[in-house]
């Protein structure tokens, strides 16, 4: 199930990269993340799973969001028999990093153990596959790729100013222009996966069991039932109610603590 190796292998990263958000956001303290998540390796590896997931949950708690601390979260908790809450941070993980293949794998997993049928793609195939063409690239390489594109096309379009009049100059033009159409495809590529990231419309279940209701209030009807580790999507709040779609496409109102954002 889970992937200790890789998980060691990529340690450094994680610790550079937490490091990184944690010194933006409070100018130091850098160690202090660098030695929960050493520790919190060291107890997933022992095999004190329920220790692991706390101090992962300290670094998330320092305002941190990275792939890799909420895929080794999202292990501890598989490895406890928590399921919703694994799905919720495999889910989490694969926000921030839809290329995450070790994550996607585990979260298909962890979906076989859940109670509640997950409900085969209904959207249009276009729709599918432009989401799965979204998410070929993480969003840091397709920023990357823009930032490029558009400082080529600014550069050949110096070249085109200044070769005015020569005859090469409508081929460095018609290249300028096309690198500016490729620079904003990306831009828009960009933009759509941190509109993705961003996204707060969907939870999932963590409670064993939860009741669908009609209306925001415990004296509605009874719609439903779902159950833990069930991925719904959200429409509405109100108060300490959710309005949501469950799997099979009927809407009704869940309360608020039995549901983990993604």
């Amino acid at each position: 199930m889970t992937r200790v190796g890789r998980q060691r292998a990529a340690r450094l990263a994680t610790v550079l990269l937490a490091a990184a958000w944690l010194l933006g956001a409070s100018g130091g303290g850098a160690g202090t993340v660098e030695v929960l998540f050493s520790r919190g390796n060291d107890a997933y590896a022992r095999g004190d799973y329920g220790a692991a997931a706390d101090l992962y949950r300290k670094i998330l708690g320092a305002g941190i969001r990275n792939s890799r601390v909420y895929y080794n979260l999202g292990n501890a908790c598989f490895k406890s028999n928590r399921i919703g809450e694994a799905i919720l941070y495999y889910e989490k993980a694969l926000k921030l990093d839809p290329t995450d293949a070790d994550a996607r794998e585990n979260l298909r997993f962890a979906n076989v153990r859940i109670r509640d049928r997950v409900p085969a793609d209904a959207r249009p195939w276009v729709m599918s596959l432009l989401e799965r063409g979204r998410d070929v690239l993480r969003i840091e390489q397709v920023m990357q790729i823009f930032t490029g594109l558009y400082l080529a096309a600014m550069a050949m379009a110096a070249v085109w100013l200044l070769a005015a009049g020569r005859r090469w100059a409508a081929g460095v033009g018609i290249a300028a222009a096309l690198l500016l159409v490729l620079s904003l495809v990306a831009g828009g590529w960009g933009i759509a996966q941190a509109r993705a990231r961003e996204a707060s419309d969907e939870a999932i279940v963590l409670a064993a069991k939860v009741e669908v209701l009609s209306g925001p209030g415990s004296e509605n009807t009874l719609l439903a039932s779902v159950h833990e580790g069930t991925k719904v999507r959200i429409h509405n709040r109100r108060q300490t109610w959710v309005q949501v779609t469950i799997p099979d496409g009927r809407a009704g109102w869940i309360r608020r603590e039995a549901l983990g954002v993604i």
